[in-house]
């Protein structure tokens, strides 16, 4: 699971659930925004230091 959510393989197509897709976008960051140490939750997930 790439991006940590549920999916179906159907004629090798992967097929993920629209909310759970909704759901996964809603808690990305905006652009820009930054939490309290000063990373965005982009570098959070792939471990970017600043």
């Amino acid at each position: 699971m790439p991006l940590g959510l549920p999916r179906r393989v159907l004629g090798g197509r992967k097929l993920y659930d629209r909310l759970d897709l909704e759901a996964f976008a809603s808690d990305l960051a905006y652009d820009g925004e930054v939490d309290q140490d000063g990373a965005s939750q982009w570098d959070q997930e792939y471990r970017i230091a600043r």
